[in-house]
């Protein structure tokens, strides 16, 4: 055990075109999970959902 080197750790840089794909990655997720929990369907269904935010929100952003 003494003098036994503990075995060296490879670390690799990540590119920037890794942090890219995995920002594409989480947007993707973040829209299909929008597109479960509201059940989407068609283009439609998402005017209205963003109509929806939108008359919640002026109020808000009006205080």
């Amino acid at each position: 055990m003494l003098g036994k080197l503990p075995p060296k750790i490879h670390y690799e840089e990540r590119t920037k075109e890794y942090y890219q794909e995995i920002d594409k990655f989480n947007k993707l997720a973040d829209e299909m999970n929008l597109i479960c929990t509201y059940n989407l369907n068609s283009k439609k269904d998402t005017q209205s959902l963003r109509m929806q935010y939108i008359e919640e929100v002026t109020p808000l952003k009006a205080e």
